[in-house]
């Protein structure tokens, strides 16, 4: 599968029954099977939603106050010709590997409740409720990141990530009901090299329960399209679907995607498959094992629709621009390449 897909290159339509890859020329009529997203939001029919910001955007009032003392980690830009050399000898040696777009660097300062005094971060708002932030930089990012460790999140608590110069750019919020059993995560892209993490409590509610540290980042440094010097060309069956009008419904069914793994984020394609009862509205997602290899890396994948030209050979949108599903997939079948079936069978969570 193309890492670097921008076009329409294969695409999966299949059955529980029997699954498959085919490609454009070969592939049966598909089937509308609609889309959910983390929000909620149904994208019936593979119809494009308006390009409007989401409910969640549109209703946090950011409180846009100073952030406290000893709550700002600033990082350097990282070395690019150093990491860009490293990929390029990575891809001489896999050329169907997974692009990788993030580096992974931890924080020169780890943030959050666990380092600092209970209440030295903490401030109240107007309405009683409590809140603490904190500002992350990694210069030169065309987008962040950031890794939660050791979280614990009380009913009455959330935490939400946001562009500090444009908070309508927003990842969350994260509650302990969204994250379930887990206490590590990584939030969302935000597209942006200066982020805010504030964690806000309900007024009435004690602060003394809220734990979590900010402790890694994922610095975005490729931006995608790529130019013909960022990486290798196209296969040859790659077309732009733009310029084959009778394959635009079934193109609506292939994702990118943002996987992270040991040595940064990875940019993959992805493409939902149906099961043997479209009725039931299941969304099921297909990729490669070298792209999302376990429940760890299904945890926090991000996918990115709708990522293609608006005319025939035209320019390709940024990632920024895409519908997202940010609230990762189960892991529920998979293999290794080495075994001769490079496949992840994931299901979207809601």
């Amino acid at each position: 599968m193309n890492p670097l897909f921008h076009r329409l290159a294969t695409v999966c339509v299949a059955s529980l029954v029997g699954l498959s890859n085919a490609s454009a020329q070969g592939l049966p009529a598909p089937f509308p099977q609609p889309v959910r997203t983390r929000e909620g939001v149904r994208l019936a029919a593979w119809e494009k939603p308006a390009e409007t910001a989401s409910p969640r955007r549109a209703e946090v009032a950011y409180t846009r106050h100073k952030v406290a003392p000893g709550t700002v980690v600033q990082l350097p830009a990282p070395d690019l010709a150093a990491v860009r050399l490293e990929d390029e000898k990575q891809l001489q040696t896999d050329a169907k590997g997974a692009r990788r777009i993030s580096l992974r660097r931890p924080l020169s300062v780890p943030l959050g409740t666990r380092t600092q005094k209970p209440d030295s971060a903490w401030q109240t708002l107007p309405d009683g409720a409590r809140v603490w932030s904190a500002e992350v930089m990694s210069e030169s990012a065309l987008g962040l990141r950031l890794h939660f460790a050791a979280v614990t999140l009380p009913p009455g608590a959330e935490l939400i990530v946001f562009a500090s110069e444009q908070p309508a750019e927003v990842s969350g919020p994260y509650s302990g009901e969204s994250l379930g059993a887990r206490d590590s995560f990584w939030s969302s892209t935000v597209f942006a090299s200066r982020v805010t993490v504030e964690c806000r409590v309900a007024a009435g509610l004690p602060v003394s329960g809220v734990r979590f540290t900010v402790d890694e980042l994922l610095h975005r440094y490729v931006s995608l399209p790529l130019n013909a010097a960022g990486a290798k060309a196209a296969d040859s069956c790659n077309v732009d679907v733009t310029c084959e009008p009778e394959w635009l419904a079934t193109s609506k069914a292939v994702a990118g995607l943002g996987s992270v793994q040991a040595s940064g984020e990875l940019f993959c394609t992805a493409c939902l498959v149906n099961d043997s009862d479209p009725a039931e509205g299941t969304d099921y997602v297909m990729t490669a094992n070298h792209c999302v290899g376990s429940q760890t890396e299904a945890d926090d994948t991000e996918f990115y629709w709708f990522y293609q030209t608006t005319s025939c050979n035209g320019a390709v949108p940024t990632l920024a621009s895409r519908p997202r599903t940010s609230g990762g997939a189960d892991f529920i079948a998979g293999s290794d390449r080495d075994l001769g079936n490079d496949f992840a069978f994931l299901r979207l969570r809601r």
